[in-house]
């Protein structure tokens, strides 16, 4: 007979391991900064896609500063809460599973902004226009997931590698244009 094959998930004190910042920690916590400024009609989706996709999870509490900082001046007010508890919730489910993979990781980014922004509908009443942007916020953020990933790639794999993709140049460029 076969025998089942199961995965072991970390518990809690195994996945929570925090370290000090290196120096290149601190310099995409200059990036995470300028992507909590970053808004689109009043959403600021590009922050929680790139603390999910670029940052590393063991200084996540480093990234959390920076979005909040980001986000407070550029005057994103309550909703910092939504964002905040998006964020953590994605840094719980990659520290706890350890699923790499892209499209999961990103549908999890995605889920749990539009998640959180539902609970903070409740406690902020809106109307059918922020239930469609939260939508499309959510939908952005999944898709900034694999964009942020892929630039993420490039600048960090960039001395071994002698050719660069297509779309690693395109989501080089979008990542520019956020900053």
């Amino acid at each position: 007979m076969s025998e089942l094959r199961t995965a072991r998930m970390r518990t809690a004190a195994e996945a929570v391991r925090f370290r000090l910042p290196r120096l290149k920690d601190i310099m995409k916590t200059g990036l995470i900064f300028l992507a909590g400024r970053a808004s689109v009609l009043g959403a600021y989706p590009f922050a929680a896609a790139m603390f999910a996709a670029a940052f590393d999870k063991s200084v996540g509490y480093l990234g959390i500063a920076a979005v909040i900082l980001g986000m407070l001046s550029a005057g994103a007010g309550m909703y910092i809460l939504k964002y905040l508890s998006a964020m953590v919730i994605f840094w719980l489910f990659e520290r706890i599973t350890g699923i790499k993979n892209r499209i999961i990781c990103s549908l999890v980014c995605g889920g749990s902004l539009l998640i959180c922004g539902l609970a903070v509908m409740l406690a902020i009443p809106g109307g059918i226009y922020d239930i469609m942007l939260l939508a499309v916020e959510s939908i952005l953020a999944a898709f900034m997931y694999i964009v942020f990933e892929k630039a993420d790639g490039l600048i960090e794999k960039n001395s071994s590698r002698t050719k660069v993709s297509g779309e690693e140049i395109v989501s080089l460029c979008i990542c520019v244009g956020i900053y």
